[in-house]
């Protein structure tokens, strides 16, 4: 019943600027792939290079995202995404350049508060590319004795892994400066395991 009612919840414009931001964003991302990694030039690696773009945004901007409005809005406030149309197209030209500015929209929260409920509602979005990350991870330890392409889930899990850190960096309008405001052990908490999840980026090549 929860998770029909959060359907609902969305209408057409907000779907279309989601739709818009994921399509952008996967663009810029097959971009930068393209470039940085090397793959069989086949009809197969193209659609594996756009798969791996496109579930780069679903999990670590996309879901990162909507975790903001889910916990925002069962707490009794409001959430709504919105296109960023410069910031999307500031991710397809620096794409190009070689480098990725990915912020082509994200979600805006009101009705929230209290130094509390602003800190989770926070801590919602990189809390929810750790659990990605570790995922992942599992994923490729289960898969990468049967197939190479397990190391593309790992990646994943990395980028998700690094998103989660970054946001958690402690200055405005980071989602960490919010979580320390609330509450000092918590992102003392979420902090260190960021920085544990993202061990295994020296691995994949994030950092």
């Amino acid at each position: 019943m929860i998770i029909v009612q959060y359907v609902n919840s969305f209408d057409r414009e907000e779907l279309k600027d989601i739709l818009a931001a994921v399509l952008i964003l996967t663009a810029a991302f097959t971009i930068i792939y393209y470039r940085d990694i090397v793959f069989p030039r086949t009809e197969l690696g193209y659609l594996i290079l756009f798969g791996l773009a496109l579930l780069t945004v679903l999990t670590a901007f996309l879901m990162h995202e909507m975790a903001h409005r889910f916990v925002a809005r069962r707490l009794g406030g409001f959430g709504r995404f919105r296109i960023w149309f410069l910031g999307a197209l500031l991710a397809l030209v620096t794409s190009i350049l070689g480098i990725l500015f990915a912020a082509p929209g994200a979600v805006y929260v009101s009705g929230i508060y209290s130094a509390e409920a602003n800190g989770k509602v926070s801590l919602a979005g990189p809390g929810t590319n750790m659990i990605l990350a570790g995922i992942f991870y599992l994923i490729y330890l289960i898969l990468s004795p049967v197939t190479s392409l397990a190391f593309l889930l790992g990646f994943v899990g990395a980028l998700n892994s690094w998103y989660a850190i970054f946001n958690m960096i402690p200055f405005p309008p980071l989602d960490g400066y919010k979580v320390l405001v609330w509450d000092k052990r918590i992102y003392l908490i979420a902090i260190a395991v960021a920085v544990l999840l993202n061990i295994p980026g020296l691995y994949f090549g994030i950092i």
